[in-house]
């Protein structure tokens, strides 16, 4: 099989392979930085988690989320360290976002998206 380094190639099987035409690890998955891995449809698995006002958040919960409540920045600081290993997605109230623009700019390995106002 031949591999243009250039292209995302994938084996019969649908697994993605580095250029050298072979699978990132011994199952066939491909490895992210972190070493999380996606599921056999290359989708991601991992907890998505809500940081903000209570008022704001809560909801959220019923979809699964992991919500960690925090009225203030020092409790929204907390609440950013204290997120699960295996987290993949924050959702931030616009107040946690101001809070949290440093910590947030330097994360690798985690989508954050803020709610509109």
């Amino acid at each position: 099989m031949s591999i243009d380094p250039g292209a995302e190639s994938a084996d019969p099987d649908g697994d993605t392979l580095d250029p050298d035409g072979e699978s990132a690890d011994p199952d066939g998955d491909t490895l992210d930085p972190d070493g999380k891995t996606p599921d056999r449809r290359g989708t991601w698995s991992g907890s998505v988690v809500v940081i903000g006002e209570a008022v704001r958040s809560a909801g959220f919960a019923l979809a699964g989320a992991t919500v960690l409540p925090a009225e203030d920045g020092d409790t929204m600081r907390r609440a950013w360290a204290a997120r699960p290993d295996d987290t993949v997605v924050v959702v931030l109230t616009p107040k946690a976002a101001e809070v949290l623009a440093q910590d947030v700019a330097i994360a690798d390995g985690v989508l954050t998206v803020v709610m509109p106002p």
